[in-house]
């Protein structure tokens, strides 16, 4: 709902200040891409290890679930495979006695069948157990959820003792270099802008000297005029555009709004 505001209020005051063939004074802000980050399971928050502005790095902690169940799982997991375990241990001893008791011809070829059986059926329980044990491993550690990037916690949407769905969304990181700068631009203009072209930022109380790189320009209008397609009504139809911050200009936080500049290259750069 905040986006959409600020680009209603962006709409109002480009239109208002379309006149010259190439604006120099196009009103943008700057806008985050946020890594949403959640558990792929779902389940009550146990513990929560990061706050709105804190500062990550790829791997930390950021929050856990409860897993009464994960662990209890996983205990009953381990007490079957040791169970397995044992009785393999023990028909591999019988199979090796009947062996031998067969190659002296004390027992009958029935009885060494007998405990190859019982070693076979074993050796499956014990696969059986272990596979168990490793999905009962693999839950509890779903439980535990780490940064896939480092960046700064920009929103926790959920807090200790709330319950979660499957993959939504706790906590959004903003990595470095993950921001741009949005702004919109006349039909007019739209033809002269270009991916890879340099565009001047200001913003009130920012350093002079920012600037950005066209990335993106979209193919779509953001408004439609009316069936009759006049000069007048050609210079309603607005385009955004998205331009990767240079240098200083990543030290910008979303939402804040910037003026953006079309100026040649060479002034942008001070050559």
């Amino acid at each position: 709902m905040r986006n959409i505001a600020i680009v209603a209020l962006l709409l109002t005051l480009f239109l208002s200040a379309c006149g010259d063939s190439r604006e120099n004074a196009l009103p943008g802000y700057m806008e985050a891409e946020l890594v949403l980050v959640g558990a792929e399971e779902g389940g009550r928050i146990g513990t929560l290890t990061v706050k709105e502005g804190s500062r990550v790095t790829k791997g930390d902690a950021l929050f856990t679930l409860e897993s009464d169940s994960q662990q209890a799982s996983l205990a009953a997991a381990q007490g079957r495979l040791e169970e397995t375990e044992a009785a393999l241990k023990l028909s591999k001893v019988s199979l090796e006695r009947a062996r031998d008791l067969r190659e002296r011809g004390v027992v009958s070829q029935a009885r060494l069948d007998d405990a190859q059986s019982a070693y076979d059926s074993n050796l499956a329980s014990v696969a059986s157990a272990r596979a168990t044990h490793d999905e009962a491993s693999v839950r509890l550690e779903k439980s535990k959820v780490f940064a896939p990037q480092g960046g700064s916690i920009e929103e926790v949407y959920f807090r200790v003792g709330e319950v979660v769905s499957t993959g939504q969304p706790v906590v959004a990181i903003l990595p470095p270099g993950n921001i741009k700068v949005r702004f919109y631009v006349s039909e007019p203009v739209r033809a002269s802008i270009h991916v890879g072209e340099v565009v001047s930022i200001s913003c009130d109380g920012c350093p002079s000297g920012l600037s950005a790189s066209v990335s993106f320009i979209a193919r779509e209008a953001e408004y439609t005029p009316p069936v009759i397609f006049s000069r007048e009504e050609r210079r309603k139809l607005v385009y955004l555009v998205e331009a990767r911050p240079m240098g200083d200009t990543a030290k910008l936080t979303a939402g804040q709004p910037v003026t953006v500049s079309l100026v040649p290259l060479n002034e942008v750069s001070g050559s």
